[in-house]
This record gives structure tokens, C-alpha cells and sequence, in this order.
């Protein structure tokens, strides 16, 4: 009687579904890092000057501001008021800046995430 041989590629798989799940993280990091940069309120400066992104781990990247400040300027113009809602920004002193520039460019992105996601799982078999 002839035997049969079952060859499991599961892991083989898994590792390359987790490695195009990253490599999408990455190029939607990098997007948002790019349209967050065009929208922060100060074009020259510490603010614009502190913006980074990073991969901490695999499946974990992260856009950041305002990390190497000493005050708590980066969420201040983020949110366009203080913590307790006092004190609101009515001008930014850049044209076509203002407030939610981390937040929108991170909204734009996750509407197309449909879209990053097929061009990364394309080549997954």
C-alpha cells in the first residue's frame, strides 16, 4: 500500500502573512509621516524639527512629535487648545497648517488601508 506525505507550509505562511502585515505598517507609517510633516503648524522650527517615525518592533511602528521637547508644545498644537480647553489657537502662523495634523493625516491613511493591504499581501502564497 502506498503512503501519503503531507507537507505543512503553515509556518512558512505564517511567517510570510506577518512580514507583508509589517511591511504594509510601514509604507502607511511612512504616508502619515509624510502628509503629517506638510501639516505641522510650524514649518521651521522645534515642532517640525521633533517629528519622527519609527519601527519599534515587528507589527509596531509609530509617528511621533514633540518627544524631545521640553514643554508640552507638540499636543498643545495638535489639539489647537490646552488640556482643560482654555486658551484656543484661532491662527496658526503657517498658512495651510492647523490643528489634527498627526490625526487627519492618520485618518487619510486608514481610509486606504484596503488598498495598502493589497498591494502588500499580493505576493503572500
Amino acid at each position: 500500500m502506498a503512503g501519503v506525505r503531507v507537507e505543512s507550509r503553515i509556518p512558512q505562511f505564517r511567517m510570510s502573512t506577518k512580514q507583508a502585515a509589517d511591511l504594509m505598517l510601514a509604507k502607511m507609517r511612512n504616508d502619515a509621516f509624510v502628509l503629517s510633516k506638510a501639516k505641522v503648524p510650524v514649518k521651521e522650527g522645534d515642532l517640525s524639527a521633533s517629528g519622527k517615525q519609527e519601527r519599534r518592533k515587528m507589527l509596531s511602528h509609530r509617528v511621533s512629535y514633540g518627544e524631545t521637547l521640553k514643554d508640552p508644545y507638540a499636543p498643545y498644537q495638535e489639539r489647537g487648545s490646552r488640556k482643560d480647553g482654555s486658551h484656543k489657537v484661532k491662527r496658526y502662523t503657517t498658512a495651510g497648517t492647523g490643528k489634527d495634523f498627526l490625526k487627519d493625516a492618520a485618518n487619510n491613511v486608514i481610509s486606504k488601508s484596503t488598498q495598502y493591504a493589497k498591494q502588500a499581501f499580493a505576493r503572500v502564497k
